[in-house]
């Protein structure tokens, strides 16, 4: 993908994110790095999924 329109993407869903946790605020935020995989990156999906998986184990032991 042209890396203007990834940029452009990214921005307009970090807008669209911040806009829905601003009206609707989580009771748990659990942040996943921006840079884990590309917009188009399909293949890393079970890495991706995995991550999530263990960042939940990781933040629910400290609640």
């Amino acid at each position: 993908m042209d890396k203007v329109a990834d940029k452009s993407f990214d921005a307009m869903q970090g807008t669209i994110a911040r806009m829905k946790l601003a009206s609707y605020p989580p009771d748990i935020e659990i942040e996943i790095p921006r840079n884990l995989c590309g917009t188009l990156e399909f293949n890393l999906a079970k890495k991706i999924i995995d991550y999530g998986y263990k960042r939940c184990e990781e933040v629910f032991k400290t609640l």
